[in-house]
């Protein structure tokens, strides 16, 4: 599946030499100024993982992770964190960031947590789109191929049911 990044800070240095920094990774990167641009993005494109900063205008990290988990999506979400600004960071892991990164970072820390988070938003997407698969194979099927199909997955051994 296509890796997908989007990383948020009012700061466009920051999110520049982010974006620079990360760009071995091999995923499609987008930049948003603030939490409200964010959502935009985060409402119009499959995105695996997001990085954010804390203390930004319109919109602070921590609103818009409480934002999007509101919305249904289970994201990974790591906070960017300055020094005075860790009880904001200890909140977001509270409100269900992965992690957070201290400013300035470690290339090393960057690049780990980056990877874990696009490793768990693969696997978040896949398992998010199996069962709107299954869904919809159940759900929109008239009654003769939901009973080929229960035949057909009882030959393979597979149970739709069992995974809902």
């Amino acid at each position: 599946m296509h890796k997908t990044l989007l990383i948020v800070d009012d700061e466009t240095d920051i999110r520049d030499t982010l974006a620079e920094t990360l760009k071995t990774l091999d995923a499609e990167i987008y930049l948003a100024n603030d939490g409200v641009e964010a959502l935009k993005i985060i409402k119009s494109n499959r995105i695996m993982a997001i990085i954010s900063d804390v203390n930004m205008p319109n919109m602070k990290g921590t609103e818009l992770l409480k934002s999007i988990r509101d919305l249904g999506f289970l994201t990974p979400f790591v906070i960017l964190t300055a020094y005075g600004d860790k009880k904001m960071a200890l909140d977001a892991l509270k409100l269900g960031a992965f992690d957070f990164i201290d400013k300035p970072w470690s290339d090393e820390k960057l690049f780990s947590v980056t990877q874990k988070i696009l490793e768990i938003g693969n696997e978040i997407l896949f398992w998010e789109s199996e069962i709107d698969i299954q869904r919809s194979i159940l759900g929109y099927q008239d009654e003769n191929s939901k009973r080929v199909i229960a035949a057909l997955t009882r030959e393979q051994g597979f149970d739709f049911k069992k995974k809902l």
